[in-house]
């Protein structure tokens, strides 16, 4: 008698990683890229303050900024995925945000448009590395 036996997942009712886990897992090497409006905070940050009591985003001009330098780096160390920092403790938000008192919005750099999630995104598609973002919640006014 020839008794074949199913040891695959599927028939032991395993729990199986969904098609966005597998790509994530089969992307690899990640860089991160944490830049907030306290690079600009001369007399020294302190993140236990909230957004109102930190830098005015009239100091934020960042104008060397290049998401394709950093993801041309990226690309070249492997990278599969990159996380950038989207909004960090100070709560300065790194795009247009219309419903918030405290980001790029408010930020005279640009002309006030400026959104480097956006610029971070286009940079990862140009440089086909799959893009995430890190949002942190601490002052979510």
């Amino acid at each position: 008698m020839n008794t074949k036996v199913d040891n695959t997942i599927e028939s032991q009712n395993l729990a199986c990683p969904t098609d966005a886990q597998l790509r994530w897992q089969e992307a690899g090497l990640g860089a991160m890229f944490s830049f907030d409006i306290p690079v600009y905070d001369i007399g020294g940050y302190n993140w236990t303050r909230s957004y109102s009591e930190v830098v005015d985003p009239a100091a934020y001009m960042p104008t060397k900024l290049d998401t394709d330098q950093w993801l041309e780096i990226a690309k070249a160390m492997g990278a599969g995925y990159a996380i950038f920092t989207a909004t960090h403790v100070a709560g300065f938000r790194q795009w247009q945000s219309p419903g918030y008192p405290y980001g790029l919005r408010q930020a005279p750099w640009r002309g006030g448009k400026a959104d480097i999630v956006r610029d971070f995104i286009e940079s990862c598609r140009r440089y086909d590395i799959r893009p995430a973002l890190f949002i942190s919640v601490r002052y979510n006014a």
